[in-house]
């Protein structure tokens, strides 16, 4: 089971590397990444083609995040995909646990959504809040 994971990125320069890395070293490997520089004005381009060997780069004018995102599902193989935003980072084994929940579930996976709670971190990676999602699929079995 395939996962694209979709990154847009507009002037992401700070945290780009580390994202592009934690989606890189998934402990799940069926993945593909696809970024989307989404006409960044800094050098968050440069830093893109430095992964060229690893992940698909898309390039464009400046449309906003739901138009980077449409641009990287447009071309994408996975039969799943993850949003990443560009300054957030995945623990290795984030899309791991997720395709695991998925199959632990038995629901019609063609109209459900899946997602996690987050963490909020500071700029040393040091755990600072927490979000706890609720469950909008409004499935009675789950």
């Amino acid at each position: 089971m395939r996962v694209s994971i979709v990154i847009p990125v507009y002037n992401a320069k700070d945290y780009l590397i580390e994202c592009i890395d934690s989606a890189l070293n998934q402990t799940y490997s069926d993945i593909e990444v696809i970024a989307v520089n989404d006409g960044s004005t800094d050098n968050s381009l440069d830093i893109l083609k430095k992964y060229k060997d690893r992940i698909n780069i898309i390039s464009k004018e400046n449309g906003g995040t739901s138009s980077a995102l449409n641009a990287g599902i447009k071309i994408m193989s996975g039969e799943w995909f993850k949003w990443l935003s560009a300054d957030d980072v995945l623990n290795n084994n984030a899309i791991e646990i997720l395709l695991n929940e998925i199959k632990k579930i038995k629901v019609d996976t063609k109209s459900s959504i899946f997602y996690s709670h987050y963490d909020f971190i500071d700029k040393y990676s040091n755990i600072i809040g927490e979000q706890i999602e609720p469950n909008n699929n409004n499935h009675p079995k789950v």
